[in-house]
């Protein structure tokens, strides 16, 4: 006599947030499931959605990360926000899975920050675990929910959950790259950063060319006395087009490890990262928000020409 599986009819139990790092071992992203929509997956990848709306659990909102700042209402409009990455209030994003983002292994680990990513658990009556996946840039005021991937299931919200966190966090990342695009596209940048179009932008022209002349060695040496710059400091990437990124581990005791990476300063905004046609300028860019930082800290001029005791930086 063949078994009918009952499922029982379940409802929302508990829900738990929580801060968590990149799975070491997570799944493949090249599915040919993991970018469908649901309607179009093929035929047994997908479990009935009609049916699993019914049974998973949901929560009180459904862009659960926007309790943690103001949600920006004009990202949404067609005009986009004019106050680009500027704004005060979060760009919550929705990812175009219609173009693949053509983003390098190196560049992959830059965008999708591991710090940056927010997973959320809930349980149902029937004792099922389900996680969903959200990324957070707080410094650039934007968020991306998790979206599709292989073993997606909707709830009656339209919220994508995940029989496990790695599952999850996989979504998430697609979605993130998916992102970037969308960015840049709908006035992410100010109106001045705009480089959709790929054009060259200007930030402190005349503070960078210092910086790109400087020797940087000296110049972080004066700011932390007793401390060194080493080489190993700089991890910089080359793309297919010969255009260079740098990201800067600041190894000030002080710092704690902060990475500052290549910003506006006359490069080319692509993918998430900005980029320069020498190492030396994308290598300065870097070097130009470790100066901003320190002068927030109080540890050189206000202007970024000048230590704390008087002597010239550069």
């Amino acid at each position: 006599m063949a078994l009918k599986r009952v499922w029982t009819i379940s409802m929302f139990k508990h829900s738990r947030f929580t801060k968590t790092n990149v799975p070491n071992n997570k799944r493949s992203l090249q599915h040919p499931d993991s970018m469908q929509p649901v309607s179009k997956r093929s035929k047994g990848s997908q479990l009935d959605d009609s049916r699993w709306e019914a049974e998973l659990p949901t929560l009180p909102n459904v862009n659960w990360l926007d309790g943690k700042s103001k949600k920006c209402i004009w990202f949404e409009k067609p005009e986009g926000c004019k106050y680009g990455k500027k704004c005060i209030n979060t760009h919550v994003v929705s990812p175009d899975f219609s173009v693949s983002p053509n983003i390098r292994q190196e560049e992959r680990e830059q965008i999708f920050d591991k710090k940056y990513i927010h997973t959320k658990e809930l349980v149902d009556l029937a004792g099922r675990r389900w996680y969903t996946a959200a990324f957070y840039n707080i410094s650039e005021h934007f968020i991306v929910y998790a979206q599709r991937g292989y073993s997606s299931r909707r709830n009656s919200q339209g919220i994508y959950l995940y029989p496990s966190r790695e599952e999850a966090i996989t979504a998430l990342e697609m979605a993130v790259y998916a992102s970037a695009h969308v960015l840049v596209g709908r006035q992410r940048l100010a109106p001045t950063q705009q480089s959709h179009t790929k054009k060259s932008v200007t930030g402190n022209t005349k503070l960078f060319r210092k910086v790109v002349n400087a020797n940087l060695s000296n110049v972080f040496i004066k700011i932390f006395p007793g401390q060194h710059l080493p080489k190993t400091a700089w991890h910089t990437s080359c793309s297919d087009e010969g255009l260079y990124t740098a990201n800067f581990h600041s190894p000030a005791i002080q710092e704690k490890g902060a990475i500052y990476r290549s910003s506006e300063n006359g490069g080319k905004y692509e993918n998430g990262l900005w980029w320069y046609r020498d190492e030396r300028s994308a290598k300065a860019s870097a070097f130009v928000q470790f100066l901003k930082k320190a002068a927030a800290n109080g540890l050189v001029s206000r202007n970024m020409t000048k230590a704390i005791n008087g002597n010239t930086l550069m």
